[in-house]
C-alpha cells in the first residue's frame, strides 16, 4: 500500500511540475510577442545598414544587415540575404543584448519556362518559422516548410552574436 502511495505521490508531483512550466513557457512567451510588437512599432529606432561589401554572404545574390538600435543599444537586426532562387529573411529580436525571438522565411522565385529563368516578381514562400528564447534557450519553435538553412539554436544564437558585433561596430 505505502509503494502504490509514493507512486501516486510522485506522479502528482510530476503532473503538477508539467502544468506550472507549460503555464511559465506560455507567460514568457506573451512577454516575448508584447517585446517584439513593442519593437516593431517603435518608429524612433535608428537604423543602421550594412550592404554585401560590409558583411560578406558568400551568396550570388548578396544582402543587406539592418540593425535598429534604441538608444545605442541594439534591439532587431533584418538580415536579407539573396540566392539564385530566392531569399531568406530573418529578424532577431533582442531584450538588454540577449535573443529573445527570431523570425525567419525564405521565399523562391518562381522559374519561367518561357523566358527560361527566375521570375523575381512571383515568389512563393518555402518556409517560415518563429524561434523562442529566454534565458540564451531555445523554449519553443513554431516551423512549416523547409528552411534549406540551419535552424538549430546554437546556429541561431550565433548568427544573431555575429550580426550584432559587425552593426555594433559600424554604430560606435
Amino acid at each position: 500500500m505505502h509503494k502504490y502511495f509514493t507512486l501516486l505521490l510522485v506522479t502528482l508531483l510530476l503532473s503538477f511540475s508539467n502544468v506550472a512550466f507549460s503555464q511559465n513557457k506560455n507567460a514568457i512567451i506573451e512577454q516575448i510577442k508584447k517585446e517584439f510588437a513593442r519593437i516593431n512599432t517603435d518608429t524612433a529606432l535608428k537604423k543602421v545598414l550594412l550592404v554585401e561589401d560590409e558583411f560578406k554572404t558568400g551568396t550570388d545574390r548578396g544582402g543587406e544587415l539592418t540593425g535598429y538600435f534604441k538608444n545605442k543599444q541594439i534591439v532587431k537586426i533584418r538580415a536579407w540575404i539573396g540566392i539564385s532562387n530566392g531569399f531568406y529573411i530573418t529578424e532577431y529580436f533582442l531584450k538588454n543584448n540577449e535573443l529573445i525571438f527570431v523570425y525567419k522565411i525564405f521565399n523562391t522565385y518562381m522559374y519561367d519556362e518561357k523566358q527560361n529563368k527566375f521570375d523575381e516578381s512571383i515568389v512563393d514562400r518555402k518556409f517560415e518559422g518563429r524561434y523562442y528564447f529566454n534565458n540564451k534557450k531555445l523554449i519553443d519553435k513554431i516551423a512549416i516548410g523547409d528552411a534549406q538553412t540551419n535552424t538549430d539554436e546554437a546556429s541561431l544564437l550565433k548568427e544573431a552574436n555575429e550580426y550584432m558585433f559587425l552593426l555594433n561596430k559600424k554604430h560606435k
